[in-house]
C-alpha cells in the first residue's frame, strides 16, 4: 500500500485531472482567491492572465505534471511540478499548489500532490522543491506527509504586506 492511501478519499463529486489550456483562467481566479488572502502564496494579487496562460500552455508543451481539481465543472484547486529548464538541473522542478479557501482541509490537495509527484517521477524527474512559508504549518504538515524533508529556513526570504517572511525550503528525492 502507498504511504498516502491511509488518507481519507476525496468528497464526492471531486474528480483530478491533468490540467488543459481551457483551465488556465479559472486557475488564475483561484489563485487570485488565495493571493488575496495574503498568507499562503508569494503574490499579492491575482497572477497576470496572459503570462499565466502561457504558462499553462507552456508547461503542457514541456510535458510539466499538471493537475486540477474540478467540483462539477469548477476548478477548486490546482498543483503543478515544473521542471526545471537548465540542462544541469532537468532532473529538478519546482511544485506550484493551492486550493480554494472553502474546499481545504478535505484532502484535495493532498491527492493534487500525490498525482502530480507520481506523474513527475515517471516523466524522469528525481528532486521536487518547494518553498513555504514557515507560518503555514497546514501546508508543512501536507509536504512532510508525502515525504518532502526541510532542507532549510531562509528568514526575510518574502515581504508582505510589509512583514518580513521566513520561508521553509523543503524537497522530495526519489
Amino acid at each position: 500500500m502507498d504511504r498516502n492511501d491511509k488518507y481519507k478519499a476525496l468528497p464526492p463529486g471531486i474528480v483530478i485531472r491533468p490540467t488543459t489550456t481551457e483551465d488556465a483562467d479559472a486557475i488564475c481566479a483561484v489563485i487570485a482567491g488565495v493571493a488575496n488572502e495574503r498568507q499562503y502564496i508569494a503574490l499579492q494579487g491575482p497572477p497576470n492572465r496572459e503570462r499565466f496562460q502561457r504558462f499553462v500552455a507552456d508547461g503542457i508543451v514541456a510535458n510539466n505534471a499538471q493537475y486540477v481539481a474540478l467540483e462539477q465543472v469548477e476548478v477548486v484547486g490546482w498543483c503543478d511540478i515544473t521542471r526545471m529548464q537548465r540542462d544541469v538541473f532537468a532532473h529538478r522542478a519546482v511544485v506550484g499548489m493551492g486550493v480554494a479557501a472553502r474546499w481545504r482541509g478535505r484532502g484535495i490537495g493532498r491527492a493534487l500532490l500525490t498525482t502530480a509527484i507520481r506523474e513527475a517521477r515517471s516523466r524522469g524527474i528525481s528532486r521536487v522543491e518547494l518553498e513555504v512559508r514557515a507560518d503555514n504549518s497546514a501546508a508543512i504538515a501536507l509536504y512532510a506527509s508525502t515525504g518532502f524533508q526541510t532542507e532549510g529556513d531562509m528568514p526575510d526570504a518574502l515581504r508582505a504586506a510589509g512583514t518580513s517572511v521566513t520561508l521553509k525550503r523543503m524537497a522530495l528525492l526519489f
